[in-house]
């Protein structure tokens, strides 16, 4: 069972906190808290799968390396030989050259 309570609002839309989350090793989880430092204390308590999850109108070279979880946004680019940490946020537009 998942305990969810509204903490504030922002824009209209509400922002929860999970307090319980039930989930088995087989879930996949994608962490979309903007904060660094929670998205990483996020990941290090859950044991689930993290995708990447690439917009369909992002450049990503084969030759790069993403790690998981991270969140690659529309029209990002990121060229040959990049590395790419774990939950990472590569946003709109965004270019990552050659080597990086």
């Amino acid at each position: 069972m998942t305990i969810v309570k509204i903490i504030e609002n922002i824009l209209g839309y509400p922002i929860t906190q999970i307090q319980k989350l039930k989930h088995s090793s087989d879930d996949d989880f994608h962490i979309c808290i903007g904060d660094n430092a929670a998205r990483e204390t996020i990941s290090n308590s859950l044991n689930v799968n993290y995708p990447i999850l690439t917009h369909p109108t992002s450049f990503v070279s084969t030759l790069s390396t993403i790690g998981e979880g991270t969140s690659i946004m529309p029209l990002a680019s990121i060229k040959a030989a990049s590395e790419i940490g774990k939950h990472c946020i590569i946003n709109a537009g965004a270019i990552i050259g050659h080597d990086v």
